[in-house]
C-alpha cells in the first residue's frame, strides 16, 4: 500500500512518484497525475513501480490521455463520482484489468481509452454523452446499453466485442440495446463481426455513416422502408440479405418519401441501393427503380458478360463492377452522374467498353496551362468530353508522388508499368511530383493504341485539383487574410481554441491537444496576453484516420516539450525552437519519417528516441554545424543537413 511519502506533487500536478508499485492510492489534491503511470515509456523493459490496483482521487476530474497505458499487472481500478472523462488511451492494453465501474458523472470516453482490456466487462454510465474511436475495442463486453444522451458513437468503438449478437430498442432484452428512435447515428453498431440480429424501430428515418460497416455475420435486419440510409451504413455486411420491413408507423406523415425498395433471389436492394448481386446469369438487367449500384456490388464476378443498366441509375459506387473480367458490354439507358473509383477497374478487354462509359459518365478535365493543349488533345476523342461536363474527386485513378524517384531513373518503364498494371480510366498526375519538363512527355506518351483510351488531368499540389480560377482566387485571398490575422495577434483566445485545446499554468498556456490535421500546424508564442511555454503530452496525437500535419512549427518563446507530446506522426516536419534546450525520454512515440529541425540550444536528446518499426522514426536532422544536434545525428545514423 502506498503512503503520502511516494508522492510528490506540485500545484496539484503529480511530478513523481517514489513507491514500489502494487495496490497504490493517489492522494486527494492531486487534479492532473500526467504520464506517471503510463508504462509505454518502458518500451517492453519491466517497470520499476508495477500497479496492481489504483485509486483515483475525487480531485481528479479526468483521468488524462494514456495515464495507464500499457499496465500490464493492473487489475483493478477506483473511480469517483467527481469524474467528467476519461481521455484517449488512459486504460489502453492494460491486458487483466477486470474490475472497473465508470462513475455516473462521466460524460466523455476518449479514443482507444479501454482498447485492449481483454478481461473488462464495463457498463456504460446514463450521463454519457459521447464515445470516440475504438474506445472499448477488443473488451470482454457482454452487453451494451446506450444512454439516452449519447449522440455519437466513434469509429469501431466496440470493434471485436464479439458476444454481441443481437440488437434492438432499450428494454427488449437484446446483447446491445439503444434509445434512438429517429436517427442511428454514424459509426452505431461498426465492428460487431458477431451481430446476427439487429431490430430497429419503425420511428427511425435515418441509418447513418458506417453505421453497420463491417457487420460480417449479420444476416437479419428489420427497418423501416422509407428511412433514409448511407452509402456506407452496410458496407461490409457480405450475408446481409432480404431486409424486412415494418409498416409505416403513425408518427410518419403521409408524404413522407418512400424510396423503392426492392428484393427477389438475385438482388439485394436496400432503398434504391442494388447492395449485391447474387445470380449466375451471363446476361445480367438491373431493376427499374435503382438508383445507386453500391460498392463492390459485382465485385469479382467471373459470369457476368453484359449488363443493362436502366435510367433510374444516377450512381455506380466504386469497385462495383471491379475485376469483372468477361464485361465487354454495359447498356446505360440513361445519364449516370458518378462512378466511383475502380468502378470498372482491372477488366481484361477494354477498350469498347470505355468507349461506352465515357459516352454516359460526364467528366470534365483540369489542367494547368502550360499543359492544356496535350490534354485537349485527349479529349477531342470523345465529343461528350467539353467544359460543360461535371467531375466528381473520386472518379479517377492518382498517379502521384511515387513516380518521382523512378523518374530519376527510367521514364519509359515507369509509364509502361503504370499502364499495364492500372487499368485506368483516367490518368491523375500530380505537378508537383513530376519535373515541369517531363509533364508534358508523360501526357503525349500515354499512347492510347497502346495503352487504352486515357484522359489526363492535372493536379496542382497535395491531391488537390486545380480548381475554377474565381474559387480559387477567393481561397487565396482568404488564406491570406487569415495568415495576416493571425501574424497581427488579432486572433482571439476563441479564434485559437478552434485549433488547439489548451488550458493555464501559472498564468502560461500549456497546449493539451491538437485539432487539425492534415496541414501546416503553427504553435504561437501567445494566445491573447498570455505566453504559451509548455507543450503536454499527446499534444500531437495522429493515431488512426487522422492525417499528420505537413509541417509543426513550434514558436520562440516555448520552453517545455513533455514526454509523448508527439504520437504516432508521419512524413511530417517538426521544427524546435530555441527557447527549448531539452527533450524528455519518450518525446517521438511510435512515429516514422520525421524531418526534425533542431536548435543549437539543445543539449539533451534521449537515447530513446527511437522506435521500433519497419519505417525510420527520422529521415533528416536539420541544426547548426558543431552542435548537439549534429553530434547525436552522426552517433545514430541519421542524415544530417546542416543549417
Amino acid at each position: 500500500m502506498s503512503n503520502i511519502n511516494d508522492f510528490v506533487i506540485e500545484n496539484g500536478t503529480l511530478k513523481e512518484y517514489k513507491g514500489t508499485g502494487g495496490d497504490v492510492v493517489i492522494p486527494e489534491g492531486v487534479v492532473d497525475i500526467g504520464d506517471i503511470f503510463d508504462e509505454v515509456k518502458y518500451y517492453g523493459f519491466d517497470p520499476p513501480h508495477p500497479l496492481t490496483s489504483v485509486v483515483i482521487p475525487k480531485s481528479m476530474t479526468e483521468i488524462s490521455s494514456g495515464a495507464f497505458m500499457y499496465s500490464q499487472t493492473l487489475k483493478k481500478v477506483v473511480l469517483h463520482d467527481a469524474l467528467t472523462k476519461i481521455g484517449s488511451y488512459a486504460f489502453s492494453e492494460c491486458a487483466k484489468l477486470s474490475e472497473l465501474k465508470i462513475p455516473d458523472s462521466v460524460t466523455e470516453i476518449g479514443a482507444h481509452a479501454f482498447s485492449g482490456c481483454k478481461k473488462l466487462n464495463i457498463t456504460l454510465p446514463p450521463n454519457l454523452k459521447s464515445i470516440e474511436e475504438a474506445a472499448f475495442r477488443d473488451c470482454a463486453i457482454t452487453s451494451i446499453v446506450i444512454p439516452q444522451g449519447v449522440n455519437k458513437v466513434g469509429k469501431d468503438a466496440f470493434l471485436r466485442c464479439n458476444k454481441i449478437k443481437t440488437a434492438g430498442p432499450a428494454g427488449g432484452g437484446y446483447d446491445y440495446e439503444f434509445p434512438w428512435t429517429e436517427e442511428i447515428p454514424d459509426n452505431a453498431f461498426a465492428g460487431l463481426r458477431k451481430l446476427t440480429k439487429v431490430i430497429l424501430p419503425a420511428t427511425i428515418k435515418k441509418v447513418g455513416n458506417n453505421a453497420f460497416k463491417d457487420c460480417k455475420e449479420l444476416t437479419d435486419l428489420t427497418m423501416p422502408s422509407y428511412a433514409k440510409i448511407s452509402k456506407t451504413a452496410f458496407k461490409g455486411c457480405e450475408k446481409l440479405g432480404e431486409i424486412k420491413e415494418h409498416q409505416q408507423a403513425e408518427t410518419i406523415s403521409a408524404d413522407a418519401e418512400k424510396p423503392v425498395t426492392l428484393n427477389n433471389n438475385d438482388f439485394s436492394i436496400v432503398n434504391g441501393c442494388l447492395t449485391l448481386y447474387k445470380g449466375h446469369d451471363a446476361e445480367v438487367i438491373i431493376p427499374d427503380g435503382v438508383k445507386i449500384i453500391g460498392r463492390r456490388a459485382f465485385y469479382f464476378n467471373k459470369e457476368i458478360t453484359s449488363v443493362v443498366i436502366p435510367a433510374s441509375v444516377e450512381e455506380i459506387a466504386q469497385e462495383a463492377f471491379e475485376y469483372c473480367h468477361n464485361l465487354n458490354k454495359v447498356i446505360f439507358n440513361g445519364q449516370v452522374k458518378k462512378a466511383g473509383t475502380h468502378a470498372f477497374g482491372w477488366i481484361s478487354d477494354r477498350p469498347e467498353l470505355e468507349i461506352q462509359i465515357y459516352n454516359a459518365i460526364a467528366i470534365r478535365v483540369f489542367s494547368k496551362s502550360a499543359q492544356g493543349d496535350v490534354i485537349k488533345a485527349f479529349c477531342r476523342r470523345f465529343a461528350d468530353l467539353d467544359k460543360n461536363t461535371e467531375i466528381f474527386r473520386d472518379n479517377i485513378n492518382f498517379i502521384g508522388t511515387h513516380l518521382k524517384m523512378s523518374l530519376d531513373t527510367s521514364k519509359t518503364l515507369v509509364l509502361s508499368q503504370v499502364m499495364e498494371n492500372e487499368a485506368v480510366l483516367h490518368a491523375i498526375m500530380e505537378a508537383a511530383a513530376i519535373p515541369a519538363n517531363d509533364t508534358e512527355w508523360m501526357l503525349t506518351q500515354l499512347n492510347p493504341e497502346k495503352d487504352g483510351i486515357i484522359v489526363a488531368e492535372i493536379l496542382n499540389y497535395k491531391n488537390k485539383l486545380l480548381e475554377d480560377p474565381k474559387k480559387k482566387k477567393a481561397l487565396e485571398k482568404s488564406k491570406a487574410k487569415a495568415a495576416e490575422k493571425e501574424l497581427s495577434a488579432e486572433m482571439t483566445a476563441t479564434d485559437w481554441r478552434k485549433i488547439f485545446k489548451f488550458s493555464y499554468s501559472d498564468g502560461d498556456v500549456v497546449i493539451k491537444e491538437t485539432k487539425i490535421s492534415g496541414e501546416c500546424v503553427t504553435v504561437p508564442s501567445h494566445i491573447g496576453a498570455k505566453k504559451v511555454r509548455i507543450i503536454d503530452r499527446r499534444a500531437f496525437t495522429y493515431a488512426g484516420d487522422n492525417k499528420s500535419p505537413e509541417k509543426i512549427i513550434i514558436s520562440e518563446g516555448i520552453i517545455e516539450i513533455k514526454r509523448g507530446a508527439f504520437y504516432c506522426l508521419d512524413d511530417s516536419e517538426v521544427f524546435i525552437p530555441n527557447t527549448v534546450t531539452a527533450l524528455p525520454v519518450g518525446t517521438f512515440i511510435a512515429v516514422s519519417n520525421l524531418t526534425l529541425h533542431l536548435p543549437a540550444s539543445l543539449t539533451e536528446i534521449p537515447e530513446e528516441l527511437e522506435w521500433d518499426s519497419a519505417d525510420p522514426a527520422f529521415k533528416a536532422i536539420y541544426a547548426p554545424t558543431g552542435s548537439f544536434a549534429e553530434t547525436y545525428a552522426k552517433e545514430h545514423n541519421i542524415p544530417f543537413i546542416a543549417e
